[in-house]
């Protein structure tokens, strides 16, 4: 304790006002008003608070100030951050050292030490709604590229930042293709995990696009975009209009759409990442721990055999889990291989007007109220009245024919729901590519707002929603495949269309490829996860009653239908075989 500072009764203090400390009741509580260095008083803003903050602005407990004075003398430089503590707090017009005071030394960042920061939550906010404009600005519609003050932590990368003019006279920030935002937080150690990466947050983000890409759209993956050539998986705006990850694209009725604003807003804990639209569960992922690899687990099993690790090489790098965030540089829509086989622009008309990023995980309630606060009443109008508006009250083929026959006449109705009585019947088998286009218009019925799967759980909807979107992506190949059938060239249109769709297989992703031997076929491609993402494993499924003998397991239990088990899995199959079209034409001929 510094020489001259004591506890209890001070002589010659005990009428000197309420600057004493001594025992006197009316020196202790006698009002007088300090001088304040904010607008207003705070009565939860004790001293005891005002001395925990200066110290919390040393960083390291008041070691951080006059960090660069250590190289020098560490002795000097100890006892000048300690000073910041043993000053006079109770006199406010003798402040210690704070980050106003002299410029930011060598290892020193604003908002903290080290850049670390001295809060002890993250919560950014950008709105763009509200930048001022700059001076000669015109305040007609269209994009303005003159210079703005962009917020704290946000930046573009790629493209020169421009704002364009709303219908309600707010402003968002246009994200041309070939560029993305780059987010830097301010966030202490104490909220940052051991790898120093956010486990925990909530992201919102408002954002609207012209046209739903025609590729999933990656939104992040936590870190900075990943080197040319290697994928990472992200949580991505699918091409239904889905937000999810690892291949779940949550729910129809909770989809983003084309040319309105929609509120993402994605949360992380351990274990759970949840995505929602417009305050409505969209997608529900399970994460699990990181695992290594089959090379990694190898050589630690034959370390473990050795007598353990190698201590003189130092710890070993963590596993990273998926989806944390990296606090120096947060990448949004950073696309991989931008032009890679891919016709028009992944992100049409990309428009961007409010982010935010906290370390606390919003429950679903929380979610809705946090997005009434910052929604404008014409936005959740417009939801509203999207809601209401039905698609289709009862199922029809009209979007299928000019003029459809009657949906029990359908050869796919009949194989759905009359099976055991149309054996050896002219229903009981259709064209691929048929079957398939009625399976889609069935379930994305079944799936609307009014159809009858809002019974279901909205684990079985996500579930449901992910394989109608695989099934419309089956019905194209479908047709090329039967376009290719009839000769005339078209062979080499569906083996490219085929190479084309394993080069966009994403991680965890599922491939449903439509294949006319002798019989039609269905092969379900399922590609690994990282690390292993470059194999895959591949089910054989014959629908057909051709070609089904005797050594297939049967089920005789629907008579006079017996049904035969006839899907095959092959597993560890190299993706790049499967993804070479000369293979293919191999197997074709």
């Amino acid at each position: 304790m510094p020489r001259g500072r004591t506890f209890g009764r001070r002589p010659g203090h005990a009428g000197r006002g309420g600057r004493g400390r001594g025992n006197d009741e009316e020196g202790r509580f006698e009002p007088k008003a300090p001088k304040q260095e904010r607008d207003h008083d705070d009565l939860n803003e004790t001293k005891f608070g005002k001395r925990q903050e200066k110290i919390k602005e040393l960083g390291l407990g008041g070691f951080g100030k006059e960090i660069r004075f250590l190289e020098d003398d560490p002795l000097d430089g100890l006892l000048t951050g300690m000073s910041g503590i043993w000053s006079d707090d109770d006199d406010d017009t003798k402040g210690g050292p704070s980050r106003a005071a002299g410029p930011v030394g060598k290892g020193e960042k604003a908002g903290g030490w080290l850049g670390l920061g001295a809060a002890s939550k993250v919560d950014m906010v950008a709105d763009f709604r509200s930048i001022p404009r700059a001076e000669g600005d015109g305040s007609g519609a269209g994009p303005s590229s003159s210079r703005f003050p962009m917020p704290e932590g946000v930046e573009l990368l790629g493209a020169e930042a421009a704002l364009e003019e709303q219908e309600d006279g707010s402003q968002a920030l246009l994200v041309p293709e070939g560029s993305f935002l780059k987010l830097q937080l301010q966030a202490s150690p104490w909220v940052l995990a051991e790898d120093g990466r956010l486990h925990e947050y909530s992201l919102v983000l408002a954002m609207r696009l012209e046209a739903l890409p025609p590729a999933p759209l990656p939104l992040f993956h936590g870190g900075a975009p990943p080197p040319q050539g290697e994928r990472v998986e992200s949580v991505q705006l699918f091409k239904n209009g889905g937000v999810g990850a690892l291949s779940d694209m949550g729910t129809q009725e909770a989809a983003a759409h084309a040319e309105r604003w929609n509120w993402i807003v994605v949360t992380r804990k351990p274990g759970e990442l949840l995505t929602y639209v417009d305050g409505r569960l969209c997608a529900s992922v399970k994460l699990e721990a990181p695992k290594k690899d089959k090379e990694e687990a190898k050589k630690a099993e034959e370390e473990a055999q050795g007598g353990g690790e190698d201590k003189a090489a130092g710890p070993k790098p963590q596993l990273q889990e998926k989806f944390v965030i990296d606090p120096q540089f947060l990448a949004l829509f950073a696309v991989e291989d931008a032009a890679a086989g891919r016709e028009g622009p992944l992100a049409p008309g990309l428009c961007v007007k409010y982010l935010r990023l906290t370390s606390k995980v919003w429950t679903e309630e929380e979610v809705r109220e946090e997005l009434h606060k910052v929604r404008s009443a014409d936005e959740e109008e417009e939801v509203r009245s999207a809601a209401k508006t039905s698609a289709a009250e009862q199922l029809s083929l009209q979007p299928l024919y000019a003029r459809p026959p009657p949906v029990w006449l359908h050869p796919a109705f009949g194989a759905e729901f009359c099976d055991p009585f149309i054996a050896q019947s002219p229903l009981e088998e259709s064209s691929l590519h048929v079957s398939l286009e009625v399976l889609a218009l069935a379930l994305d019925a079944m799936l609307h707002e009014s159809g009858p799967g809002q019974q279901l759980s909205h684990a079985a909807r996500s579930a449901l929603n992910t394989a109608a979107a695989q099934l419309k992506d089956a019905r194209k190949l479908a047709h090329k495949l039967a376009h290719a059938r009839k000769g005339g060239g078209q062979e080499r249109s569906f083996f490219s269309a085929v190479a084309k769709a394993f080069d966009e297989l994403q991680p965890s992703g599922v491939l449903l490829l439509p294949w006319d031997g002798e019989v039609p076929l269905l092969l379900v491609v399922r590609r690994g996860a990282l690390p292993d993402a470059d194999r895959c494993s591949v089910a054989v499924v014959n629908p057909s009653r051709a070609g089904t003998t005797s050594y297939h397991v049967a089920d005789g239990r629907a008579p006079p239908k017996v049904k035969y088990g006839t899907a095959l899995e092959i597993g560890d199959v190299p993706l790049s075989r499967l993804a070479d079209e000369a293979w293919w034409g191999g197997f074709w001929f």
